[in-house]
């Protein structure tokens, strides 16, 4: 992915720490958030054939919505990328402006995923 032209980008991790990382760094980071947010995706998928507790299986469901919603960009990006299709630099900036947000919904959904294992 050709993301973005400058030489750093500087985002706020999970934890509100700020941290610059180079091109290469950056395009690195989104491809580890896209394989751990698709990860899981496919647990989600197992597992609500197996919930039996409604509650447990709406919060569930409620956590993958979110972290598609916020991972929207990346995965847009991915399937351009896919198709052997050029990203545009307004997805290009979409994905940086809301990686943050997909790492955040990732790691909420993976702590649900624990909790209900």
């Amino acid at each position: 992915m050709s993301l973005l032209s400058c030489t750093t980008v500087t985002l706020v991790d999970i934890n509100g720490q700020s941290k610059t990382r180079t091109t290469e760094e950056f395009k690195i980071y989104v491809e580890e958030v896209f394989r751990r947010q698709n990860n899981a995706i496919l647990d989600v998928g197992l597992m609500l054939d197996d919930i039996t507790d409604p509650e447990s299986a709406h919060k569930l469901e409620l956590a993958e919505k979110q972290l598609l919603s916020a991972c929207e960009p990346v995965n847009e990006a991915a399937i351009r990328q896919s198709e052997q299709k050029s990203v545009s630099w307004v997805l290009q900036l979409e994905v940086k402006n809301s990686i943050t947000e997909c790492d955040h919904a990732t790691h909420s959904l993976n702590e649900i995923i624990k909790s209900l294992q």
